[in-house]
């Protein structure tokens, strides 16, 4: 199994991948070959704040790329955009203890986005 580490934005991010309980780091751009058999367990998690997934197809010859996921990080700057509206629009930001609680809660829930589902694993064929 081939599993390559894509991530453009951002060089010093790590991505870690465990193997039957043994850790792997990669680094933007590198690649690790994994000698798997039927019954392994393969996960990953990229960066210290997203959440740890499995990688479910398990054959030696299968090829992965753990990349951003860019269509969720799209997603969740619109809910940003939308709520920073909605605030506005309801005259949210009169108070400065209100816009600063508000600002908080934005960024939590988009970063609780990006925690679940900031990266992806994508089959290369």
């Amino acid at each position: 199994m081939e599993i390559t580490f894509t991530n453009p934005t951002s060089k010093r991010v790590s991505a870690k991948v465990w193997h039957n309980d043994e850790l792997h780091t990669l680094h933007d751009g590198e690649k690790l070959e994994l000698n798997v058999q039927q019954g392994d367990v393969v996960k990953y998690k990229v960066g210290a704040l997203s959440a740890v997934r499995t990688i479910s197809v398990q054959s030696n010859k299968a090829r992965f790329m753990i990349e951003q996921d860019k269509k969720t990080q799209m997603y969740g700057f619109a809910l940003i955009f939308l709520l920073i509206l909605a605030m506005y629009f309801t005259k949210f930001f009169q108070s400065t203890v209100a816009s600063t609680i508000g600002a908080v809660v934005v960024l939590a829930v988009f970063e609780t986005f990006l925690y679940f589902r900031g990266y992806k694993i994508t089959i290369l064929h």
